[in-house]
Protein backbone atom coordinates (compact mmCIF):
# COMPACT_ATOMS: atom_id res chain seq x y z
CA UNK A 1 0.00 0.00 0.00
CA UNK A 2 1.08 3.51 -0.74
CA UNK A 3 0.15 6.41 1.33
CA UNK A 4 0.64 10.11 -0.17
CA UNK A 5 0.43 12.64 2.57
CA UNK A 6 -0.03 16.18 1.43
CA UNK A 7 1.56 18.57 4.66
CA UNK A 8 1.26 22.61 4.53
CA UNK A 9 2.44 24.84 7.14
CA UNK A 10 1.39 24.01 10.46
CA UNK A 11 2.30 23.82 14.16
CA UNK A 12 5.02 21.56 15.25
CA UNK A 13 2.23 19.04 16.25
CA UNK A 14 1.15 18.14 12.50
CA UNK A 15 -1.89 16.26 12.40
CA UNK A 16 -1.90 14.67 9.07
CA UNK A 17 2.49 14.04 9.58
CA UNK A 18 0.97 12.46 12.74
CA UNK A 19 -1.75 10.42 11.51
CA UNK A 20 0.30 9.50 8.24
CA UNK A 21 3.29 7.92 10.18
CA UNK A 22 0.95 6.12 12.83
CA UNK A 23 -1.71 5.07 9.94
CA UNK A 24 1.27 3.64 8.13
CA UNK A 25 3.31 1.84 10.41
CA UNK A 26 -0.42 0.31 11.18
CA UNK A 27 -1.17 -1.05 7.70
CA UNK A 28 2.92 -1.25 6.90
CA UNK A 29 2.65 1.12 3.86
CA UNK A 30 4.77 3.15 2.10
CA UNK A 31 4.28 6.97 2.77
CA UNK A 32 4.97 9.79 0.48
CA UNK A 33 5.15 13.02 1.81
CA UNK A 34 4.22 16.19 0.08
CA UNK A 35 4.59 19.95 0.09
CA UNK A 36 3.57 21.87 -2.60
CA UNK A 37 4.48 25.54 -3.15
CA UNK A 38 1.92 27.81 -3.97
CA UNK A 39 1.82 30.28 -5.98
CA UNK A 40 -1.29 31.04 -6.78
CA UNK A 41 -1.75 33.75 -4.66
CA UNK A 42 0.34 35.98 -6.37
CA UNK A 43 -2.98 36.06 -9.43
CA UNK A 44 -4.76 38.27 -7.22
CA UNK A 45 -2.20 40.62 -6.27
CA UNK A 46 -0.69 44.00 -8.38
CA UNK A 47 2.56 42.02 -7.69
CA UNK A 48 3.18 40.44 -10.97
CA UNK A 49 6.07 38.05 -10.15
CA UNK A 50 7.15 36.42 -7.09
CA UNK A 51 10.24 38.24 -5.38
CA UNK A 52 13.29 36.04 -5.14
CA UNK A 53 13.32 36.26 -1.82
CA UNK A 54 9.87 34.65 -1.47
CA UNK A 55 10.72 32.01 -3.25
CA UNK A 56 13.64 31.26 -1.37
CA UNK A 57 12.02 31.13 1.81
CA UNK A 58 9.07 28.94 0.82
CA UNK A 59 11.11 26.57 -0.47
CA UNK A 60 12.96 26.59 2.47
CA UNK A 61 10.69 26.62 4.70
CA UNK A 62 8.89 23.62 2.40
CA UNK A 63 12.39 21.47 3.31
CA UNK A 64 11.82 21.97 6.68
CA UNK A 65 8.40 20.73 7.10
CA UNK A 66 9.39 17.70 5.01
CA UNK A 67 12.63 16.91 7.24
CA UNK A 68 10.83 17.10 10.20
CA UNK A 69 8.15 14.80 8.67
CA UNK A 70 10.47 12.23 7.70
CA UNK A 71 11.81 12.68 10.91
CA UNK A 72 9.15 11.07 12.65
CA UNK A 73 8.40 8.20 10.10
CA UNK A 74 11.80 6.68 11.02
CA UNK A 75 10.71 5.51 14.38
CA UNK A 76 8.83 2.45 12.75
CA UNK A 77 11.13 1.61 10.07
CA UNK A 78 8.89 1.95 6.91
CA UNK A 79 9.78 3.08 3.90
CA UNK A 80 9.80 6.85 3.13
CA UNK A 81 10.02 9.54 0.27
CA UNK A 82 9.45 13.20 0.42
CA UNK A 83 8.83 15.73 -2.62
CA UNK A 84 8.68 19.31 -2.55
CA UNK A 85 7.10 20.67 -5.77
CA UNK A 86 5.59 24.06 -7.21
CA UNK A 87 2.28 24.87 -8.75
CA UNK A 88 -1.77 24.73 -8.21
CA UNK A 89 -2.26 22.82 -4.91
CA UNK A 90 -4.87 20.69 -6.04
CA UNK A 91 -3.65 20.01 -9.20
CA UNK A 92 -0.22 19.10 -7.77
CA UNK A 93 -2.12 16.64 -5.59
CA UNK A 94 -4.41 15.41 -7.79
CA UNK A 95 -1.68 14.42 -10.30
CA UNK A 96 0.61 12.59 -7.40
CA UNK A 97 -2.70 10.95 -5.64
CA UNK A 98 -3.15 9.16 -9.38
CA UNK A 99 0.33 7.18 -8.19
CA UNK A 100 -1.27 5.93 -4.50
CA UNK A 101 -3.57 4.26 -3.30
CA UNK A 102 -4.44 6.40 -0.54
CA UNK A 103 -4.28 10.28 0.30
CA UNK A 104 -4.08 11.92 3.76
CA UNK A 105 -5.01 15.84 4.02
CA UNK A 106 -5.97 17.89 6.37
CA UNK A 107 -9.39 18.87 6.64
CA UNK A 108 -9.45 22.53 7.62
CA UNK A 109 -6.66 24.72 6.97
CA UNK A 110 -7.55 29.06 6.73
CA UNK A 111 -10.93 27.73 6.47
CA UNK A 112 -14.51 28.78 8.61
CA UNK A 113 -15.32 25.82 11.11
CA UNK A 114 -17.96 24.91 9.37
CA UNK A 115 -16.25 24.18 6.07
CA UNK A 116 -13.50 22.17 4.59
CA UNK A 117 -10.65 23.49 3.74
CA UNK A 118 -10.49 25.14 -0.24
CA UNK A 119 -8.08 22.57 -1.31
CA UNK A 120 -9.51 19.63 0.37
CA UNK A 121 -12.88 20.69 -1.32
CA UNK A 122 -11.46 21.02 -4.70
CA UNK A 123 -9.48 17.33 -4.67
CA UNK A 124 -12.68 15.96 -2.79
CA UNK A 125 -14.64 17.12 -6.03
CA UNK A 126 -12.46 15.72 -8.59
CA UNK A 127 -10.05 12.33 -7.26
CA UNK A 128 -10.50 8.79 -7.90
CA UNK A 129 -8.99 7.73 -4.96
CA UNK A 130 -9.54 7.31 -1.06
CA UNK A 131 -9.08 10.29 0.67
CA UNK A 132 -8.70 10.56 4.49
CA UNK A 133 -8.87 13.99 6.19
CA UNK A 134 -7.54 15.02 8.99
CA UNK A 135 -8.58 17.46 12.23
CA UNK A 136 -6.39 15.94 14.77
CA UNK A 137 -3.66 13.30 15.59
CA UNK A 138 -4.78 9.59 16.01
CA UNK A 139 -2.83 6.99 17.11
CA UNK A 140 -4.58 3.80 16.57
CA UNK A 141 -6.77 2.56 14.29
CA UNK A 142 -8.59 -0.77 15.56
CA UNK A 143 -12.20 0.54 15.83
CA UNK A 144 -14.04 1.97 12.48
CA UNK A 145 -17.04 3.22 11.94
CA UNK A 146 -18.97 2.57 9.02
CA UNK A 147 -22.46 5.09 8.24
CA UNK A 148 -24.90 3.27 5.47
CA UNK A 149 -28.09 4.08 4.07
CA UNK A 150 -28.36 1.29 1.55
CA UNK A 151 -27.24 2.35 -1.64
CA UNK A 152 -24.19 1.61 -3.38
CA UNK A 153 -21.96 4.29 -2.75
CA UNK A 154 -22.30 3.81 0.91
CA UNK A 155 -21.54 0.20 0.97
CA UNK A 156 -18.27 0.61 -1.02
CA UNK A 157 -16.61 1.25 2.35
CA UNK A 158 -17.71 -2.40 3.85
CA UNK A 159 -16.10 -3.48 0.33
CA UNK A 160 -12.75 -2.00 0.94
CA UNK A 161 -12.84 -3.65 4.27
CA UNK A 162 -13.98 -6.72 2.97
CA UNK A 163 -11.10 -6.61 0.50
CA UNK A 164 -8.71 -5.04 2.72
CA UNK A 165 -8.62 -5.98 6.40
CA UNK A 166 -5.74 -7.91 5.87
CA UNK A 167 -4.06 -4.81 5.22
CA UNK A 168 -6.53 -2.19 7.86
CA UNK A 169 -6.60 -4.82 10.03
CA UNK A 170 -9.60 -3.63 11.75
CA UNK A 171 -10.38 -5.45 15.49
CA UNK A 172 -14.10 -4.07 14.84
CA UNK A 173 -16.30 -2.58 12.79
CA UNK A 174 -19.36 -0.32 13.67
CA UNK A 175 -22.14 -0.54 10.63
CA UNK A 176 -24.43 2.92 11.17
CA UNK A 177 -28.07 3.12 10.11
CA UNK A 178 -29.66 6.91 10.49
CA UNK A 179 -33.38 6.85 10.42
CA UNK A 180 -34.09 10.12 10.49
CA UNK A 181 -37.92 10.57 11.98
CA UNK A 182 -40.66 13.13 11.51
CA UNK A 183 -39.81 13.47 7.62
CA UNK A 184 -43.40 13.18 6.86
CA UNK A 185 -45.81 15.74 7.89
CA UNK A 186 -47.79 13.56 10.87
CA UNK A 187 -47.36 10.50 12.71
CA UNK A 188 -46.91 7.34 10.50
CA UNK A 189 -49.16 4.64 10.56
CA UNK A 190 -48.06 1.37 11.82
CA UNK A 191 -47.43 -0.31 8.75
CA UNK A 192 -45.09 2.37 7.65
CA UNK A 193 -43.69 2.08 10.66
CA UNK A 194 -43.42 -1.83 10.16
CA UNK A 195 -41.70 -1.24 7.04
CA UNK A 196 -39.30 0.61 8.13
CA UNK A 197 -38.18 -1.29 10.41
CA UNK A 198 -38.32 -4.98 8.17
CA UNK A 199 -36.37 -1.98 5.52
CA UNK A 200 -33.32 -0.86 8.22
CA UNK A 201 -33.06 -4.99 8.84
CA UNK A 202 -32.40 -5.99 5.55
CA UNK A 203 -30.08 -2.76 4.87
CA UNK A 204 -27.90 -4.10 8.28
CA UNK A 205 -28.07 -7.67 7.03
CA UNK A 206 -26.79 -7.24 3.75
CA UNK A 207 -24.11 -4.57 5.12
CA UNK A 208 -22.89 -7.08 7.79
CA UNK A 209 -23.25 -9.99 5.53
CA UNK A 210 -20.26 -7.97 3.43
CA UNK A 211 -17.63 -7.95 6.01
CA UNK A 212 -18.53 -10.81 8.51
CA UNK A 213 -15.81 -13.10 7.44
CA UNK A 214 -13.30 -10.31 6.88
CA UNK A 215 -13.47 -8.54 10.36
CA UNK A 216 -13.29 -10.43 13.72
CA UNK A 217 -16.09 -8.39 15.19
CA UNK A 218 -19.18 -6.49 13.74
CA UNK A 219 -21.95 -4.39 15.15
CA UNK A 220 -24.98 -3.23 13.61
CA UNK A 221 -26.79 -0.19 14.86
CA UNK A 222 -29.96 1.72 14.09
CA UNK A 223 -30.18 5.41 14.92
CA UNK A 224 -33.30 7.42 15.16
CA UNK A 225 -33.22 11.33 15.19
CA UNK A 226 -34.99 14.40 13.85
CA UNK A 227 -31.45 15.86 14.02
CA UNK A 228 -29.07 16.18 11.26
CA UNK A 229 -27.63 13.40 9.77
CA UNK A 230 -23.96 14.73 10.34
CA UNK A 231 -24.11 15.99 13.41
CA UNK A 232 -25.72 11.98 14.67
CA UNK A 233 -22.79 10.44 13.37
CA UNK A 234 -20.63 12.64 14.66
CA UNK A 235 -22.35 11.91 18.38
CA UNK A 236 -22.46 8.74 18.08
CA UNK A 237 -18.57 8.08 16.83
CA UNK A 238 -17.92 10.38 19.84
CA UNK A 239 -20.01 7.74 22.23
CA UNK A 240 -18.72 4.58 21.00
CA UNK A 241 -14.97 5.58 20.79
CA UNK A 242 -14.82 5.24 17.48
CA UNK A 243 -10.71 5.11 16.04
CA UNK A 244 -11.40 6.54 11.88
CA UNK A 245 -14.94 6.52 9.58
CA UNK A 246 -15.05 4.91 6.37
CA UNK A 247 -17.94 6.99 4.48
CA UNK A 248 -18.98 7.10 0.78
CA UNK A 249 -19.07 10.63 -1.33
CA UNK A 250 -22.70 10.34 -2.19
CA UNK A 251 -25.62 7.81 -1.68
CA UNK A 252 -29.30 7.84 -2.04
CA UNK A 253 -31.05 5.01 -0.05
CA UNK A 254 -34.51 3.21 -1.20
CA UNK A 255 -35.83 3.66 3.07
CA UNK A 256 -34.79 7.53 3.17
CA UNK A 257 -32.79 10.42 0.93
CA UNK A 258 -29.19 10.29 2.63
CA UNK A 259 -27.16 13.09 1.13
CA UNK A 260 -23.43 11.57 1.76
CA UNK A 261 -21.95 14.35 -0.56
CA UNK A 262 -22.82 17.37 2.36
CA UNK A 263 -22.99 14.24 5.28
CA UNK A 264 -19.03 13.27 4.68
CA UNK A 265 -18.11 16.36 4.18
CA UNK A 266 -19.72 17.75 7.26
CA UNK A 267 -18.52 14.78 9.48
CA UNK A 268 -14.92 15.19 7.71
CA UNK A 269 -15.12 18.56 9.19
CA UNK A 270 -15.91 18.64 12.53
CA UNK A 271 -14.64 14.71 13.25
CA UNK A 272 -12.14 13.82 15.64
CA UNK A 273 -11.24 11.13 14.25
CA UNK A 274 -9.67 10.34 10.84
CA UNK A 275 -12.54 10.43 7.95
CA UNK A 276 -11.93 8.42 5.01
CA UNK A 277 -14.15 8.82 1.81
CA UNK A 278 -13.96 6.81 -0.89
CA UNK A 279 -15.45 9.46 -3.95
CA UNK A 280 -17.78 7.70 -6.56
CA UNK A 281 -15.00 6.90 -9.09
CA UNK A 282 -13.00 4.63 -6.66
CA UNK A 283 -14.14 1.08 -7.42
CA UNK A 284 -12.66 -1.15 -4.24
Amino acid sequence: MKILAAVKFSDDRNPVVETGVNFACHVGASLHFLHVVDRTPLRRSFVREMPESMKEYLVRRGEEILKNAKKQAKRCGISVRTMLLEGHPEEVILREAQRHDLLIMRSRVFSPAERLGSVAEKVLSKVAEPVMLVNEPQEKFEVCLVPVDGSEESFKSLYEIKKRNDVYRFERVIILHIHRDGEKAGEEAPESERRDRYGHRVVLEAAEGIVRDSVPSVECEVVHTSRDVADAILEYSREKGVDLIFMGMTGKGRIQRFFMGSVSRRVASFSRVPVVIFPTPYVP
